[in-house]
């Protein structure tokens, strides 16, 4: 049992190395942004939190798709933004789903 925990430790470790080098490989430079990074620290990341109600309904907006269409609402939406959109998306492909 304890070599099977070993071979799965010995596995799992060479998979992140992997990834690592692979990161490194595209961009050398990665490793060192990534930790000299100022934007880290999360304090200083301010998200607006809006709740539904807060929103007047004539600035919320669905489409669904199909039937075709979506992709000239969201370009029209994104032409009359003023400041910002911010947009859920959902794929539904099971079959208990789209039955």
């Amino acid at each position: 049992m304890k070599r099977k925990n070993n071979k799965f430790i010995e596995i799992s470790i060479a998979f992140i190395l992997g990834i690592a080098l692979g990161i490194y490989g595209q961009n050398p430079y990665y490793f060192t942004n990534l930790i000299s990074q100022k934007s880290l620290d999360l304090s200083a990341l301010q998200i607006k939190h809006y709740n539904i109600s807060e929103l007047s309904r004539s600035k919320v907006s669905t489409c669904f798709t199909p039937p075709a269409g979506c992709t000239k609402f969201i370009a029209n939406q994104i032409d009359k933004a003023e400041e910002s959109i911010y947009m859920q998306a959902y794929g539904m492909s099971d079959a208990l789903i789209t039955k």
